[in-house]
C-alpha cells in the first residue's frame, strides 16, 4: 500500500506504510533538502491488535491509528486521511486473525492426535489389565467360560486398537493362547499371557524410541504409563498368589510415576505418586490398588484437556 502522509507523535511530519508484510513509520527531517529516516519498523506477524480513533490527543482533529504489538510495544500514527488509516489496520486486522485461525487449526490437529494416542495406549492398559486378570483366575479353580469371554475382549481390544493405529499394530500370537485355553493347558496359557505383557512392553518401547513423533506429543509417555501399569500390577499379582510385597517393585513404580508427573505434571499423577508414597513398606497394595489403577487412567485422560 501507498505511504500515508500524517504526524508522529512527538508532533514532526512522518510516513506509514505497509510493505512485504511489514509495517515501517518514517519520520520527515530536514529544512531544506528534506529526507525521510526510519525510525520504526514492525513485522505484521508481531502485531497482536489494533486500535483507530478520533479525538485523541496531541491530535484531536486527526485520526490516530495504533498497533500493538511485542510485549508492551506499540506503533502510534495520526493522519487526516481516515479511509486509508482504515485500509492499513484492516491489513493488519487480517494479518491478526489469520494467525489467530492457524493456532486454532493447530491446536484442534494436537488435540486429534493427543486423544488418538490416548486412545491408544487406554486400550494397551486395558488389554494388561485382560491379561493379568486371566492370570490371577489361574490360581484356584478356574472358570473356563470366563478365561474364553476374557480372550475374546483382548480379541476385540487388539481389533479396535488396529483401526486406530498408523504404526505397525501389536503384534503377538493370538492363537496360541486361544488354543492353550481350549485346551486347559494351564502352563501355556500363563506363558502366552506373559508373552502378552512382553509384546505390550515391547511395543511401548518401540514408540517411545521412534526418531519422528507425531507433532506435540511425547511418545515416552506411552513407556512410562504402560511401565506403571505392569509394574502395579505385578505387585498385586505377587500378593495375591502369597508372596512378599516386592520393595523392589514397589520403588521402581514409585519412580515411574514421579517420571509422568517431570514428563506432563498434573495433579492426577500427583495423587497417585502420594498414594504410592503412603504404603508403608510392611503393608499389602491391594487396598491402594484400583485407587492407584484409577488415577493412572484419570492423569492419562487429562492430557487431552
Amino acid at each position: 500500500m501507498p505511504g500515508i502522509k500524517g504526524k508522529l507523535p512527538k508532533g514532526s511530519t512522518g510516513y506509514l506504510e505497509i510493505t512485504d508484510s511489514v509495517v515501517r513509520l518514517w519520520e520527515e527531517t530536514g529544512l531544506i533538502g528534506k529526507r525521510q529516516d526510519k525510525i520504526a519498523e514492525v513485522p505484521l506477524k508481531a502485531a497482536t491488535s489494533t486500535q483507530l480513533l478520533t479525538g485523541e490527543p496531541p491530535f484531536r482533529r486527526l485520526h490516530r491509528l495504533k498497533i500493538d504489538h511485542g510485549a508492551d510495544g506499540e506503533l502510534v500514527f495520526f493522519s487526516e486521511d481516515r479511509p486509508a488509516l482504515e485500509a492499513a489496520r484492516d491489513e493488519v486486522d487480517r494479518d491478526i486473525e489469520d494467525r489467530r485461525m492457524d493456532r486454532e487449526r493447530e491446536q484442534a490437529q494436537r488435540k486429534r492426535v493427543m486423544e488418538t494416542h490416548v486412545h491408544r495406549i487406554t486400550l494397551l492398559l486395558e488389554l494388561l489389565d485382560q491379561v493379568f486378570q486371566m492370570v490371577i483366575e489361574l490360581d484356584g479353580v478356574i472358570n473356563w467360560d470366563l478365561m474364553k469371554g476374557t480372550l475374546a475382549e483382548m480379541g476385540q481390544i487388539r481389533e479396535e486398537m488396529t483401526k486406530i493405529d498408523v504404526e505397525t499394530p501389536l503384534s503377538y500370537d493370538e492363537g496360541e493362547l486361544s488354543m492353550a485355553i481350549r485346551r486347559r493347558l494351564v502352563d501355556d496359557i500363563k506363558k502366552e499371557c506373559y508373552a502378552v505383557i512382553e509384546a505390550v512392553h515391547r511395543d511401548a518401547g518401540r514408540l517411545a524410541a521412534m526418531k519422528e513423533p507425531p507433532e506435540a506429543t511425547n511418545l515416552f509417555l506411552y513407556e512410562m504409563f504402560v511401565n506403571s501399569y505392569i509394574v502395579l500390577w505385578d505387585l498385586r499379582l505377587g500378593e495375591f498368589v502369597g508372596d512378599d510385597l516386592n520393595i523392589k517393585g514397589l520403588d521402581v513404580l514409585r519412580s515411574y510415576l514421579m517420571e509422568l508427573d517431570e514428563l506432563a505434571p498434573s495433579d492426577e499423577s500427583t495423587g497417585g505418586l502420594e498414594q504410592i508414597r503412603q504404603l508403608p513398606t510392611a503393608t499389602a497394595v491391594a487396598p491402594h490398588f484400583d485407587n492407584v489403577r484409577s488415577l493412572i487412567h484419570r492423569y492419562l485422560n487429562g492430557l487431552v484437556k
